[in-house]
């Protein structure tokens, strides 16, 4: 998948978080990058909204 705006946004939150796990997946809206980490960060996801 050629999506520089997803690239873009997985190597600025790995930089961020050097220990989470960044997976990027498209979505009827959009991408959607969600991030696994450790326990006390917990899971939440970043989602770009298409206009």
């Amino acid at each position: 998948m050629d999506r520089p705006d997803l690239a873009h946004a997985e190597e600025r939150i790995t930089q961020d978080e050097p220990d989470q796990r960044v997976h990027a997946a498209l979505t009827t809206t959009g991408p959607t990058v969600q991030i696994t980490g450790t326990p006390g960060f917990g899971r939440f996801r970043i989602r770009h909204a298409r206009r």
